[in-house]
């Protein structure tokens, strides 16, 4: 230990925290009932004690010696051997108290067991029997606790410092010419040698200087009888009994008092006798036979069977059960009937004048009244009498009703004497208990239930704090108690380095481990992680270069313990269609088992050369279905725009050119056939109208008067609802568009290549705003968190961010142009539903409005 350095102190230290993880807080409770009382005994039971566990000694573990079984060539051997061991450590202060895992040194107070001779600091001994783990019983502190070593019980909580041979209290270190055994007196142990073993009949005391341990037995020679009494030999007093053995026939005398053992010299009490006898019954009409060993070991036994013996008269039988003795007399004798049955009219009055009952067989006669006798249904408070008349034999049955109660009490009822009797007065109503029991969890759900307590019968059955063993205790209120089962043996980490030493509570984890982790890994990176008990080490997380599972590119920074690594990247390769896959960079088929493309169809119609647009159908025509397509006509000019449906466009545009067509086929016209097929209709074109013609005229004025057109203005580049918002809220769009124009401004003129700005938290309305207003920045927004902390973040890259010809603000601001000061073009409404703008027409008879403006300018 000297030699291992720091490591060994810490060891120690985690040691000593272990025990006092073990030890718990003290019960203040448990500690005054368990206080103990001047001259109060100090009484132990239970097994057998251990020598310290895992303690070493020369490079030599120390076994247990009460796990050997004594014989009279070790006997001497292993007591000495016992208290050298313990009386070399304490010398060396290298003995560890079992519940602080520290050394025992002669300064320190200590105590010491009885029972297994384990050595403990006294204050730690005080606080380990006030401790949960140590109690007997926890909800009875009273029963006592148990010993950390031998598990033995003890009634009272050590608090008095003794030498090992208990005559002086409190001993000082001794040192120099008066060394002796640490926490010894000095003087001699005077131990009853005997007080060991019940059986021993040795009066000597022990002779030794104060020592640690058990005392060696008696070395004297004395004259000792063998254990059958015929023979005697000179042995040493503490010997075993077994060295007297003289090998005759015990022959004492067994319990039985007939027999005598049949066995050789022997040790200890003779057996049971094994003879069989055989017993006869008291009244003589069965037999059996028995051990001779057994209680019942009369001559004569009480069957179950009747009597039948005849009585004095020789004329009836005894009814009597099995009996010894003689019979009773026959009660019908007319020396033994004096009155009639019911006792209240003499006999004499009732027979005929000169007239006496002269046999058992003759009658006995009745008075006619009623018999009036106590019947047994009969109670201290009320008393039952028969209400037949006078009559020979038993009464008949009790013929009065009672109130009775239920056993839970909720329920009265009134029955028939006869039937209270039959079920012993427990009387049970059909209402079930709903009260809970002492658990707490369970009801009682007892038919008329009469109990108070409600004590709850079933086995807890939980899982305890170790997760390996169960509660095993009534159902109960509150968490368990900590697991009782306790391990001995030393709980290492996986490569063996760090040691927790019995005795170890159940479900403590292996100890830490600082070491690196030793064991195989799939890959050959170094291994950075320490040792651990988990079954599977942690993943790998060495940087590496891994290709993709489509194959595209080889991606980098990758952590070594990832196997599937995406690219991203769309994975393009084809199917059996002729399409691309469409899917992310995934390992694998595209198409799985049964599966089919589900991509559209990109043949071209034959009508409307549009696309299919049906999922794909590889090897089969396109079907025969109306085309869908979205398609813009526009007239010529381009002013007129209608949008739709290739289907209905081709519908509505036959319908118009159909019906001109006809007014020309009433004057002798043909009509061509082209007109009514599809393939034409790409071709087609709206026709422009007189509004149309209208606002050619006035680009033709504008141009030559140098005039901007006012109708296409810069709020067209913006959405409406951002227009709109910018109306309602100016000041919250203008701070929005400076916080993006100072970070494009940033990005372009800085150093660096991204920056960022975290808006603060805003309402939906609000948020929808910055993101829309962002594209038109080119920056990128991005919303965090939960309403309502949900908050904007936006980013501008170089290279990708811009600055929008004309910011929102100067958008929505009023115009000052001369040209707001025209007209406002009228708003008209097509048949085709749509508002249209109406073009002002500037060569209309308002020349005077004209010349004011052109002289304004």
């Amino acid at each position: 230990e000297e030699e291992g350095g720091g490591g060994t102190d810490d060891r120690r230290e985690r040691r000593s925290e272990r025990g006092q993880e073990l030890l718990g807080s003290p019960n203040p409770s448990s500690s005054k009932s368990l206080r103990p009382q001047e001259g109060d005994p100090l009484t132990f039971e239970g097994s057998q004690g251990y020598l310290r566990h895992g303690k070493h000694l020369g490079g030599q573990r120390m076994k247990p010696l009460c796990d050997r079984k004594p014989t009279s060539s070790s006997l001497v051997a292993s007591s000495t051997l016992q208290s050298d061991i313990l009386a070399e450590q304490l010398a060396m202060e290298s003995y560890e108290c079992m519940v602080c895992c520290d050394r025992v040194r002669a300064r320190d107070e200590v105590w010491s067991c009885p029972r297994c001779y384990h050595l403990f600091h006294l204050r730690c001994i005080g606080r380990w029997a006030i401790s949960p783990a140590a109690a007997v019983n926890p909800d009875a502190p009273l029963e006592g606790w148990r010993c950390p070593g031998c598990r033995s019980v003890a009634t009272y909580i050590p608090s008095i410092y003794k030498c090992h041979c208990g005559c002086i209290n409190n001993p000082r270190p001794r040192s120099g010419a008066e060394l002796t055994v640490p926490h010894g007196c000095g003087e001699l142990c005077r131990k009853p040698l005997g007080s060991g073993s019940p059986d021993s009949e040795c009066t000597h005391k022990c002779q030794m200087l104060c020592h640690p341990g058990p005392c060696p037995p008696c070395p004297l020679m004395i004259q000792k009888k063998c254990p059958c009494g015929r023979s005697q030999r000179l042995v040493r007093c503490g010997g075993a009994s077994s060295e007297l053995l003289c090998g005759a026939e015990c022959k004492k005398p067994l319990k039985c008092g007939r027999h005598g053992c049949t066995m050789e010299c022997h040790v200890g009490p003779c057996p049971p006798c094994k003879d069989t006898v055989t017993q006869t019954c008291l009244c003589g009409r069965s037999s059996r036979s028995v051990a001779c060993a057994s209680e019942a070991h009369g001559q004569h036994y009480q069957c179950e069977k009747m009597c039948k013996r005849h009585l004095d008269c020789g004329k009836h039988l005894c009814e009597e059960r099995c009996h010894g003795g003689s019979c009773p007399s026959c009660s019908l004798l007319p020396a033994n009937v004096r009155s009639c049955p019911c006792g209240a009219v003499p006999i004499a009055e009732l027979l005929p004048r000169g007239s006496e009952r002269t046999s058992c067989l003759d009658s006995v006669p009745t008075c006619g009244k009623t018999c009036g006798r106590r019947l047994a249904c009969s109670t201290s408070e009320e008393a039952h009498y028969c209400t037949a008349k006078c009559h020979e034999g038993a009464c008949p049955p009790c013929a009065r009703t009672v109130g009775v109660s239920c056993r839970c009490g909720h329920t009265s009822t009134t029955l028939p004497c006869v039937k209270v009797q039959e079920e012993a007065g427990q009387v049970l109503c059909q209402r079930l208990c709903t009260v809970m029991k002492n658990c707490g969890k369970h009801r009682c759900n007892v038919r008329c239930c009469g109990s108070e307590s409600h004590i709850c019968d079933l086995i807890c059955a939980k899982k305890l704090p170790c997760s390996k063993h169960t509660c095993m205790e009534l159902c109960h209120r509150g968490r368990c108690n900590q697991c009782w089962e306790y391990s001995y043996d030393e709980l290492k980490c996986h490569c063996g380095a760090e040691v927790i030493y019995p005795p170890i509570p159940c479900g403590t984890p292996p100890p830490p481990c600082k070491k690196i982790c030793s064991r195989m890994h799939s890959c050959s990176h170094p291994v950075v992680h320490n040792c651990h008990s988990e079954a599977e080490c942690p993943p790998c997380t060495t940087l590496m270069e891994k290709m993709c599972m489509g194959g595209h590119e080889m991606r980098k920074n990758i952590p070594c313990h990832l196997i599937d690594v995406s690219c991203g990247h769309t994975c393009d390769r084809p199917l059996p269609c002729q399409h691309k896959c469409q899917r992310l960079c995934h390992k694998g088929e595209c198409l799985g088992t049964g599966e089919v493309c589900q991509q559209p169809c990109t043949s071209p119609r034959k009508l409307c050369q549009h696309p299919c647009g049906f999922p794909c159908h590889p090897g089969s025509p396109c079907p025969d279905e109306p085309c869908w397509a979205k398609i813009v006509l526009k007239c010529p000019c381009g002013r007129k725009k209608e949008s739709g449906h290739c289907q209905k466009a081709f519908q509505a545009l036959l319908s118009e050119d159909l019906g001109s067509k006809m007014r020309n086929l009433h004057n002798g016209q043909s009509i061509p056939i082209s007109i009514v097929t599809p393939t034409t209709l790409s071709k087609k074109a709206l026709k422009c109208d007189e509004e149309c013609a209208q606002m050619e005229r006035n680009m033709q004025l504008a141009a030559a008067l140098d005039i901007k057109d006012t109708n296409q203005g810069p709020e067209s580049q913006f959405t409406a609802y951002l227009v709109e918002q910018a109306k309602t809220d100016a000041k919250f769009v203008c701070s929005v568009e400076e916080t993006y124009r100072g970070l494009v401004q940033a990005v372009r003129e800085g150093d660096v290549k991204v920056k960022t700005h975290s808006f603060p938290p805003m309402k939906q309305a609000q948020r929808k705003v910055v993101h829309e207003l962002g594209s038109f920045y080119g920056l990128e927004t991005i919303s965090y968190d939960k309403d309502p902390f949900r908050n904007v973040i936006a980013r501008a890259i170089r290279g990708r961010c811009k600055l929008p010809d004309v910011p929102l603000t100067k958008v929505v601001e009023p115009v000052r142009y001369w040209v707001k000061s025209l007209p406002q073009a009228r708003i008209s409404a097509p048949p085709g539903g749509k508002a249209e703008k109406k073009v002002h027409d500037y060569f209309s008879d308002e020349e005077q409005e004209f010349d004011e403006i052109l002289g304004a300018k």
